[in-house]
């Protein structure tokens, strides 16, 4: 039961933090429709679930060990990323009309959730510890789910300030910065 608790505190450690997915889902319920929002707060959490169970069954010593696949993994992560933030960029400054023009959907949400090194990060440390797997699953998904819910609330606060186009533009440009800003730091 031990481990179990430190699992929580790793995982919400993890994801309470800043970071791409937190991005991306404040952005959501700043400038899009609640639906949109837990589209892409499922694909977060989908994703992560997925890679969990794919750590718990062996496969996480593979990427352990191979120093070319992580460094990979990297790559793609923060090309991703930049490109994500430019979709971001590119929408934001060319519309106002964020709740139908969604290039930033959950499909891309879900591809990140595959290549970011801080996930695969988390469910290494998270196979490191004596929790089983459905356990596991249980404790990284509600905490997940737990921490995406506040960062949607804040951002579907920062909504309720973006009454005019303006603001939304400026927003969401300053959003796909953050994200495109946030690639390097995936390869340190």
């Amino acid at each position: 039961m031990n481990d179990s608790w430190h699992l929580a505190l790793v995982a919400f450690a993890a994801m309470i933090t800043p970071g791409p997915n937190n991005v991306l889902v404040t952005e959501a319920a700043a400038t899009r429709t609640l639906l949109a929002t837990v589209a892409v707060m499922a694909a977060v959490v989908g994703g992560s679930m997925v890679m969990l169970a794919i750590t718990q069954m062996g496969v996480s010593s593979v990427l352990a060990a191979s120093p070319a696949l992580h460094l990979g993994l990297k790559l793609v992560s923060a090309a991703l990323l930049v490109g994500l933030g430019l979709a971001m960029m590119l929408r934001s400054s060319v519309t106002s009309d964020f709740d139908h023009e969604n290039p930033v959907g959950p499909l891309a949400v879900l591809g990140l959730q595959f290549v970011n090194p801080k996930g695969w990060a988390l469910m290494l440390a998270i196979g490191a510890l004596d929790v089983p797997t459905g356990r596991a699953i249980l404790i990284v998904g509600s905490i997940s789910l737990a921490c995406l819910c506040l960062w949607a609330m804040a951002g579907a606060a920062l909504g309720r300030l973006l009454i005019d186009a303006r603001r939304k533009r400026y927003f969401g440009v300053t959003m796909g910065v953050l994200l495109a800003v946030s690639a390097p730091l995936v390869l340190i």
